[in-house]
């Protein structure tokens, strides 16, 4: 078995300035390429399969395109500042994926989609949960033949396919998602798009295995290229899909000294030995040393000829047949403890339970003394006169299945659970609904031992006009359960605690 590194690529523009990414440049086939664009300057990426990271290059204000040439596959991974306006162009056979990231900052660039593709090309993209008020994607020139592929991401990392583009009686565009959502942003504008149009929604022609195994052979970030193996898979992932088939990334020295010798990237479903236990590279995820995102639009796996009946090495990792099977249980628990623990050795980070629980009002920040037992009752006296506004109730957060020992799958960003919210003032008693319905930054409940939970995701926040708070009140957060939280320094604040 054999492989090759690939480093990073970098290309700098200057202004006017256009260059030709091609099959003719092999070293940009799979790779994450960063782009610093000048004023005026053009990028044309054509029959290649890559990764872009966008930004301006020096000032502000900055005007450039990129186009999607002939035959392309190109994922957007986010375009920085320094960019008033980017220009997207798809031509023929080409296919453009913007990822969540391209939406999140309010004040990133106008993104202008321009379909020159005959009807052959392909737009996709996903997008959280954000506070844009305005189009963020404007999209012209689609015709018959062209496809959409739109998803929005829910806080609690649902997806929700746009299935189809109607019009409402004011005549604004609305969409329809699938599974149904009420007020999910659409942040896409079409200059020439009615109810009439010829566009289709795209459907994968090559449906992808649902337990993966073997190497990443192209990446997005094109770590490794592994020769004379059998394709297990090649092709392009929906949305709804990404997040359990994307690859794995260890890095160097992630599972003992050494092991892998250099970073690799495997199937989510790849078995390996660690320490002695057998188990999926998924389940080594820890978001520090192990990770696995979801920024992918087009996957090969393949499984090397020396793995198809017997185990093999890479880089030092003991790579397991297909028909291998997973510990669960104790010995699952015991292996993802050990990769916690030497996983903040490496990182120089802390694993913790303290959540910093703290309340927030227009900026003012409460901090509150557990009472009860353990971490269980919080109170939190407010100050006697407060400008009314939205109650934040903020915390540590982390990805569930990233710091517990346990094997989990729980792809959620969580806070801490709360089980019940109970104000008191001036001698009386009352509750604030957590399964109220304006809330934001909460899961949907859930019921642990006969009762009610909802789960934080670090940031949930209830306007004034349900909660009432005036000033003077104190309230009393029940937590029915907190998780671990990686902290970044691995010191914690004066007073607390692990």
């Amino acid at each position: 078995m054999t492989d090759t590194i690939k480093p990073p690529q970098k290309i700098l523009l200057g202004p006017g300035e256009t260059d030709l990414l091609d099959a003719q440049r092999p070293t940009s086939a799979g790779q994450h390429i960063s782009v610093e664009l000048s004023a005026e300057s053009r990028l044309v990426v054509e029959n290649l399969r890559c990764t872009l990271e966008v930004s301006g290059a020096g000032t502000e204000g900055i005007r450039a395109t990129v186009r999607v040439g002939e035959n392309a596959e190109v994922a957007l991974l986010g375009a920085a500042a320094g960019l008033a306006e980017l220009r997207l162009e798809i031509g023929p056979g080409a296919c453009l994926d913007l990822a969540p990231s391209c939406f999140a900052d309010p004040a990133g660039p106008v993104l202008r989609v321009v379909f020159e593709s005959e009807g052959s090309g392909c737009l996709a993209a996903a997008w959280h949960a954000s506070h844009l008020t305005e189009a963020r994607l404007h999209v012209a020139g689609m015709m018959a033949g062209d496809a959409l592929n739109l998803a929005y991401v829910n806080s609690a990392g649902g997806i929700h396919a746009v299935t189809g583009l109607g019009s409402n009686a004011a005549g604004r565009l609305r969409p329809t998602f699938t599974p149904a959502i009420a007020d999910a942003p659409f942040p896409i504008a079409f200059a020439d798009l009615s109810g009439e149009s010829p566009m289709r929604w795209e459907e994968d022609a090559i449906a992808p295995p649902p337990r993966p195994a073997g190497l990443l052979v192209v990446s997005g970030t094109g770590e490794q290229v592994v020769a004379d193996d059998r394709p297990l898979f090649c092709g392009r992932i929906p949305h709804a899909l990404r997040s359990r088939l994307s690859p794995v990334r260890i890095e160097a020295g992630a599972l003992a000294h050494g092991e892998p010798a250099h970073p690799i990237t495997l199937a989510p479903w790849q078995a390996l030995k660690v320490h002695g236990t057998t188990l999926y590279a998924h389940q080594l995820v820890n978001g520090r040393t192990v990770t696995q995102t979801d920024h992918w639009h087009w996957l090969q796996y393949a499984v090397p000829v020396a793995l198809e009946k017997n185990p093999s090495k890479l880089a030092g990792v003991l790579l397991l047949p297909e028909n291998a099977h997973a510990a669960g249980g104790p010995s699952a628990a015991r292996c993802r403890q050990r990769l916690l623990n030497d996983a903040a050795r490496q990182s120089g980070a802390a694993l913790v339970s303290e959540p910093a629980l703290r309340l927030e009002f227009n900026g003012l920040v409460i901090h509150g003394t557990a009472t009860s037992s353990g971490l269980q009752r919080w109170r939190f006296t407010l100050p006697s006169v407060m400008e009314p506004s939205a109650m934040r109730i903020l915390s540590r957060s982390s990805v569930a299945r990233e710091t517990s020992a346990l094997a989990l799958n729980d792809r959620r960003i969580l806070g801490v659970a709360l089980e019940s919210i109970g104000v008191l003032a001036n001698g009386e008693h009352r509750s604030i609904d957590v399964c109220h319905p304006a809330w934001s930054g909460m899961h949907a409940p859930t019921v642990r031992h006969g009762q009610t939970l909802r789960w934080t995701n670090g940031m949930a926040a209830l306007p004034y006009d349900v909660h009432k708070l005036r000033g003077g009140e104190i309230l009393e957060l029940h937590v029915a359960e907190t998780g671990y939280y990686w902290l970044e320094n691995g010191c914690l604040p004066a007073g607390e605690t692990s």
